[in-house]
């Protein structure tokens, strides 16, 4: 049995669907871990004793610590610097364009769909004009019309175009894995 081969992202766009869901999972509970809350200067704190002396010595371990509303900012500045980095990563990921697009042979030909034998033979050979690479046309659109002609006129090919949408019959689904191909590479195979 041959080992399987997979298809990694190159270009990168769906990676950042990996990163943002990673993210999210990390940044909400930390969120809350860290969300700022301000000392409370008139809370009575109850736990302890409410003489003079013992309200006195809290009041100066509260002194000891300075740097608590530093401390505060800080946290809501590191906070603030990771949700502008979610919404970022956010935006770029609604701005991925989705790439799916299906083989219509009768919007290569430029027809309606269920055109007449007749109206698909008289189209590619208008077609065929102006697209053959021997009358300076492109061969790759040439080559695209000519598949389409074929897939309307031969009656099997027909049938499996409108029972599958292809007409070679049916397709197998391939899925991609949203790593780029470099983290897979061997060079950082010991790293994995």
């Amino acid at each position: 049995m041959g080992r399987a081969q997979f298809e990694y992202d190159e270009v990168g766009n769906t990676f950042y669907y990996v990163v943002i869901s990673f993210y999210a999972v990390i940044l909400v509970p930390l969120t809350y871990i860290l969300w700022p809350s301000p000392p409370h200067e008139n809370a009575v704190d109850e736990s302890g004793c409410q003489c003079n002396g013992c309200k006195v010595k809290r009041d100066r371990k509260r002194a000891i610590k300075p740097w608590e509303y530093t401390k505060q900012g800080l946290k809501a500045l590191v906070l603030l610097i990771l949700w502008a980095a979610f919404i970022y990563i956010s935006f770029k990921v609604s701005q991925i364009e989705h790439i799916n697009e299906e083989y219509d042979p009768y919007k290569i030909l430029g027809l309606d769909t269920g055109a007449e034998p007749s109206e698909i033979k008289k189209k590619y050979r208008e077609l065929t004009k102006t697209h053959h690479p021997d009358r300076g046309g492109n061969e790759q659109q040439f080559d695209l019309i000519a598949k389409a002609y074929q897939a309307l006129t031969n009656d099997e090919s027909r049938e499996n175009w409108e029972k599958y949408g292809n007409p070679d019959g049916p397709k197998a689904m391939t899925f991609g894995i949203a790593l780029p191909k470099w983290i897979v590479s061997d060079q950082y195979v010991s790293f994995l």
